[in-house]
């Protein structure tokens, strides 16, 4: 079976078990690796996987999960690594706010931990029930439908998401936020990410250094192969990362277009 299929049979699990909660699901159980804190449903969801995994994966897998560290499921070296964010906007799901999501990417097991290294993606809408997946030059998909991000060039016709979440917004952004033709702030990284994939919003930029990267390397392939660009506030590609608990700040857009004008704006007012 094709890593995307397991990817797609695994978002399909956690919907059936999502539909299912109970009450003591939403419950707080205590704090994840960064702190945060952890619900019921998060280690529910990471349960699911982490079952999937063993149950049909026969090449032993190094899974990286945003709740619990790594494991090795398998005997022997892994041949890849999977890094997991099981609930993105968790807070949002928690209260009935219909933007969250989940997150697998996929990357040899003997790779630098970059965006560069990941090999397949798939980023769930859990609102909608969608599963998209892509595979490093082999494009990005929703279903047979091929992922293309839209061709807004322009800052004044960009309808663009600003990460607001702990951040007091400093002149640069304040700036780029009123030129825009529409700003939305979703709470859930990968949603919005997967939005400038397909083409439903034409930017997103987060600079709180605050981002992790169990929310944008799965998002950044699925970008890539729609024809998007994602660096970081320097315009540089994002950096190899060490582990799932240090902050990065980003900038994904539609085109290279639009990104050249959203950084130039930003560097020239910092």
């Amino acid at each position: 079976m094709l890593l995307t299929e397991h990817l797609s049979n695994i978002f399909s699990r956690v919907i059936t078990v999502l539909s299912g909660l109970s009450r003591e699901s939403y419950k707080e159980v205590g704090r994840n690796p960064k702190g945060h804190i952890q619900r019921g449903f998060d280690l529910q969801v990471e349960k699911v996987i982490h079952d999937y995994i063993e149950e049909n994966i026969t090449e032993t897998v190094a899974l990286l999960s945003e709740e619990s560290g790594e494991a090795i499921l398998g005997k022997g070296s892994p041949k890849y690594r999977l890094v997991l964010d099981p609930v993105d906007g968790s807070d949002n799901f928690a209260r009935g706010v219909p933007i969250s999501g989940m997150a697998i990417a996929v990357l040899p097991a003997d790779a630098p931990l970059s965006v560069r290294h990941v090999e397949y993606a798939m980023v769930g809408d859990f609102a909608g029930g969608r599963c998209i997946l892509a595979q490093k030059g082999k494009g990005a998909f929703f279903q047979e439908n091929r992922l293309s991000t839209s061709r807004t060039r322009d800052i004044d016709s960009a309808f663009i998401s600003c990460e607001l979440n702990h951040y007091y917004v400093q002149k640069p952004v304040a700036t780029l936020l009123s030129m825009t033709a529409g700003v939305r702030s979703f709470g859930c990284a990968t949603a919005a990410l997967r939005m400038v994939a397909e083409g439903e919003i034409d930017a997103h930029i987060d600079v709180r250094g605050r981002l992790t990267a169990e929310n944008f390397l799965a998002p950044y392939l699925l970008i890539h192969e729609a024809g998007g660009v994602v660096t970081d506030i320097d315009g540089e590609e994002l950096p190899k990362i060490a582990d799932l608990q240090t902050g990065y700040s980003l900038l994904a857009s539609s085109n290279a277009g639009l990104h050249e004008k959203i950084l130039k704006l930003i560097n020239d007012n910092f």
